[in-house]
């Protein structure tokens, strides 16, 4: 049981001691960041708002950032870009199962030089079946946290 715990506790410890951590690391000197509300150019009603939470909630949970409405180390922008609800299955002329994809364009920009870092326009497609209890707004919901992950994901990688 001993040796059992001491394991436990050494591979708990290992990783700590090699310089790995626990959730995201931006590049360095990025202590404050800007996320502006993105753009929305799609038709969908609030979709920008959505994004833009999702993202600074992913951020304050997996970085040390501090997020500032202005001044900040760096800035985060981009656009909602596309939004297209692909019907699988209809009844009575209504879409009740389908798919919902948004894509997404950003820039991960340093503000003292105005150098972007990173740029990339992302995908995310999500599943719906209202006939399960999934609905349209679901599966867009559940499109933005991913996409606000994989933002988040591409900016830590850089």
């Amino acid at each position: 049981m001993r040796t059992r715990t001491a394991c436990l506790i050494m591979a708990l410890l290992i990783p700590a001691g090699c310089g790995y951590t626990f959730g995201a690391r931006l590049p360095e000197g990025i202590n404050t960041l800007e996320v502006p509300v993105f753009r929305n150019m799609t038709l969908i009603r609030d979709l920008e708002f959505m994004l833009t939470e999702a993202l600074t909630e992913e951020l304050k949970s997996r970085t040390p950032v501090k997020l500032v409405s202005s001044d900040g180390d760096a800035r985060l922008t981009g656009s909602v870009i596309e939004y297209e609800k692909t019907p699988v299955y209809e009844e009575a002329g209504e879409v009740v199962a389908g798919k919902v994809t948004i894509v997404v364009a950003f820039k991960f920009t340093r503000t003292a030089e105005e150098k972007a870092i990173c740029e990339s326009t992302l995908a995310e497609a999500q599943d719906f079946d209202s006939r399960t209890g999934k609905t349209e707004h679901d599966a867009r919901k559940a499109a933005v946290q991913e996409l606000a992950r994989k933002i988040v994901y591409h900016i830590e990688a850089w």
